[in-house]
């Protein structure tokens, strides 16, 4: 399979199953520039998609990047010169993104979701992200009793990016590898 855990390699793998070409088709282009991965720990969203041709360079980027990244990109010799991992807090950095470029999260965890989108907004880049630890929840949607926590974060981080103008769509990680599997996937529009 690889030489990532089955949990990670399934989140992966659908993650860029069910949204890389979907997004790729709706900008009508055949690979992205730059795919920035936030909250990116293990790193391997990125070589997965770029072993696919699917973007030209990846840039993961994490506050404290997982030891096993280092390790594990040294798998991947004929990708390295396209990867590059970065240590950065997502709060304290200003980023301008590449255009045709995608903004990825796979569960970052609490606000951390919220500032992933304020990224992509400010750089007016599509973006698809799934969300894990619940955050602060929208007060509207804290209304609604029948709606798990999860999904009421769900709700609130796709609120975000619809008050941007962003098109949303969701897909689902399969539930063997993870309960809180939500795939936002946000266009601008």
């Amino acid at each position: 399979m690889s030489r990532v855990k089955a949990k990670e390699y399934f989140e992966t793998h659908d993650v860029y199953e069910k949204s890389v070409p979907y997004i790729l088709k709706k900008l009508n282009i055949s690979r992205f520039h730059t795919v920035y991965d936030f909250c990116a720990s293990h790193g391997f969203n990125i070589p997965y998609i770029l072993a696919r041709n699917k973007a030209k360079y990846g840039t993961a980027i994490d506050i404290r990047p997982s030891k096993a990244s280092r390790h594990l990109w040294s798998y991947y010799p004929r990708l390295s010169a396209r990867m590059n991992y970065r240590q950065e807090d997502i709060y304290r950095t200003k980023y301008e993104l590449e255009d045709n470029s995608l903004v990825l999260a796979i569960h970052p965890c609490s606000n951390l979701a919220t500032r992933t989108c304020d990224i992509a907004i400010e750089n007016n880049a599509p973006i698809v992200i799934s969300p894990c630890c619940v955050g602060k929840i929208d007060p509207f949607f804290r209304l609604f009793e029948h709606i798990n926590h999860y999904d009421k974060w769900c709700l609130t981080v796709g609120q975000k990016l619809h008050n941007a103008g962003y098109k949303l769509t969701t897909r689902k990680i399969r539930e063997a590898a993870t309960p809180v599997g939500t795939i936002i996937i946000g266009t601008p529009e």
